[in-house]
């Protein structure tokens, strides 16, 4: 007969699908109310795989062009690059003509076309714009609305794939390593799970930055995939096929976006710290021959298959990663020369602030958001969990599984960090802004989401604490809710953004003065309504009764994994 513990974690596997099914429904439902471009970089993401399926070519930094498909578009509808706001187009916008393009199939199958922009995502590596090819190409017959919608759920399903791997490749090793390894979470893995499922609602800026047209989505999954195969390796003794595909997916991502050069980076010194840590514990020589042989494969193959693209840009361009704004900070000598003119604390803690803030909610590509003072408790989340993590690292003998997060994503949270002084400096010239996005990060959904069941765990152990979390929680989905609100009633033209704030704000001249008929049919002429929002509903209402129903569950003894540790 089983225990009561044995019996509760099948309470959090349950739960687990539905957090799931939640997210997936939540992620296509706002996908279909994302207007065309709205997504950020969309419309330069859409151009690179339009050239590649339709030119056989890959965008080169400094010669890429933007669609013309994309720059017609801009001068007839809204966009979030420029052009016609939502609230001008509903007033004084020619809807017929739009209607017309949004909603009827082209005259003859697009083709890519260079326009007169340039395209500021050429610097990327090919692979995500190969996968999407064969969706482009398919679909490029359809209307602007039916084809985004295609685009953007075959890349959310990469993004929602890498979170499952992820969530698969934990469930199922981690009792088997901490069988070996005591001091790292330990016993039954259905709170670990159950946190890694929940972090889209945890930090809601997951779906604008997965549900959208954009390589983020490949990275996550190959993320995904990678923490599955660590977990593997780990859990099996080391075999030298899991270094190869744990390589393989490194490499692949290299051949995603540059973000990977930190994760690799971030993967091998981890497996190095396992290596020592094994050779401290009197480890058998065949496992640690195993593992070096493995940290090498770990070292070599990633960059054997993706390092060539660093190398072109280095020598084409001076800059590893290819990126403007890296070019554009040579003129002055390099960041750190750079920065003797233009460095300023109040300004590199405004540049810090953004990326925490933009982390848990950034809005869309419009930029439009609530007043700042909102996100205070959002932040009290993000921080507690945060906090509680690293403290865990040092107040507990903990296992090396339990830092491979931080070793992870410790590159990647530098790499932006270093991006905030490129800002300051191009900005202190009169070039750029400061601010640096932290949404990236959800790329590393699945380790990212084991360290937060770590600080979870830590806070949801203690009554008080775990009270304020409920509270904190709560605030989140209560945010996330009123954030689509005004983001769909943005869409429709009834708030526009103010100005001097990046606030929403009411315009002076209405455009919803037909009540919630007219919200609907602004929305339904630039995205899918009757579908998006019934899923938005469903989705965030399954994940708040999941949350409600766990709460007792979790509050058990046996789901705080802190008490494991001695």
């Amino acid at each position: 007969m089983r225990d009561a513990s044995a019996r509760s974690d099948a309470i959090p596997g349950r739960s687990v699908a539905w957090l799931l099914l939640a997210a997936l429904l939540t992620g296509i439902g706002w996908l279909s109310v994302l207007p065309p471009w709205e997504g950020f970089d969309e419309g330069a993401h859409y151009s690179s795989i339009q050239q590649l399926a339709d030119d056989r070519s890959i965008p080169r930094q400094g010669e890429a062009r933007l669609s013309r498909d994309v720059e017609r578009y801009a001068t007839l509808a809204p966009y979030a690059y420029g052009g016609m706001t939502y609230h001008q187009f509903f007033v004084a916008g020619d809807m017929d003509r739009a209607k017309e393009v949004l909603r009827r199939p082209p005259p003859a199958p697009r083709e890519y076309l260079p326009g007169a922009g340039g395209n500021w995502q050429a610097q990327h590596p090919p692979l995500y714009y190969l996968a999407l090819a064969p969706v482009y190409l398919v679909t490029k017959s359809w209307n602007w609305i039916d084809q985004l919608f295609a685009l953007r759920s075959v890349s959310y399903l990469f993004a929602l794939g890498g979170l499952a791997l992820g969530i698969w490749g934990t469930r199922r090793y981690l009792p088997e390593l901490a069988s070996r390894d005591p001091p790292a979470l330990a016993g039954a893995p259905g709170p670990v799970v159950w946190t890694m499922a929940a972090w889209p609602f945890l930090f809601p800026m997951f779906f604008p930055e997965m549900a959208r047209l954009g390589n983020d989505s490949l990275c996550l999954l190959l993320m995904g995939a990678g923490w599955y195969l660590l977990l593997r390796t780990m859990a099996r003794g080391d075999p030298l096929s899991g270094y190869a595909g744990l390589s393989l997916m490194l490499g692949l991502g290299l051949l995603t976006k540059a973000f990977f050069m930190g994760i690799t980076g971030g993967v091998t010194v981890f497996l190095a710290l396992r290596l020592y840590l094994g050779w401290r514990s009197g480890a058998s020589r065949q496992s640690l021959a195993r593992q070096g042989v493995g940290l090498a494969a770990t070292v070599v193959l990633p960059w054997a298959i993706g390092g060539g693209w660093y190398l072109y840009q280095r020598i084409t361009y001076g800059a590893t990663t290819g990126a403007l704004e890296q070019m554009a900070v040579q003129q002055f000598g390099g960041v750190f020369a750079g920065l003797a003119d233009t460095f300023s604390w109040t300004r590199l803690a405004r540049g810090m602030a953004t990326i925490f803030g933009t982390f848990i909610w950034g809005g869309t590509g419009s930029l439009a958001r609530v007043p700042e003072a909102f996100h205070a408790p959002l932040l009290a989340l993000e921080f507690g969990i945060l906090g509680a993590y690293l403290i865990s690292l040092r107040r507990f003998r903990t296992g090396p599984l339990n830092w491979a997060p931080l070793l992870i994503a410790g590159p990647v949270f530098l790499g932006l960090c270093y991006h905030v002084l490129i800002r300051l400096v191009l900005s202190g010239h009169g070039v750029g802004t400061l601010g640096t996005p932290g949404w990236y990060l959800h790329i590393l959904a699945a380790p990212l989401g084991f360290a937060a069941a770590i600080g979870l765990s830590i806070l949801w152990s203690r009554r008080w604490t775990r009270w304020i979390l409920a509270i904190l929680i709560a605030y989140t989905f209560a945010y996330f809710i009123a954030a689509i609100g005004f983001q769909l009633m943005f869409y429709a033209g009834c708030l526009e953004k103010v100005a001097e704030t990046k606030h929403f704000g009411f315009p002076g001249e209405p455009a919803c003065s037909g009540g919630l008929a007219a919200v609907f049919g602004h929305l339904a002429l630039l995205g899918q309504p009757a579908l998006g929002i019934p899923l938005l509903v469903t989705g965030v209402g399954i994940a708040a009764f999941v949350f409600v129903h766990s709460f007792r569950y979790l509050a058990q003894p046996s789901y705080h994994l802190a008490s494991r540790h001695p």
